[in-house]
């Protein structure tokens, strides 16, 4: 009995999406080896009724990679609030000493 047809599924598959996406079409990737796996254990007289995928495990360099992209995104919206608050500040101010 060879299962490499779940992995043979999952290697075609991931490696066209983004992470987010691959998170995202976790039921679809689940319901390809799905299908791939009732083919190969019908002729054993096996019945799959469902399949799950219960965790994807990016790699350490991308996890880190992907802390520091939303660190980066957090810092650009502090700085946009801050900014923003400076400005406000400022006019009132001036609306304070030239009214």
């Amino acid at each position: 009995m060879d299962l490499s047809c779940c992995s043979s599924v999952i290697r075609a598959s991931v490696p066209k999406l983004d992470l987010d996406s691959t998170f995202e079409q976790k039921n679809e990737i689940a319901k390809a080896v799905e299908e791939e796996l009732e083919k190969a254990m019908s002729a054993y007289g096996y019945e799959i009724v469902q399949t799950l995928i219960v965790d994807i495990e990016p790699d350490e360099h991308v996890k880190r990679a992907m802390n520091e992209i939303n660190a980066g995104m957090y810092l650009c919206l502090c700085i946009n609030r801050i900014s923003r608050d400076v400005l406000v500040f400022f006019v009132l101010f001036l609306k304070i000493i030239h009214p």
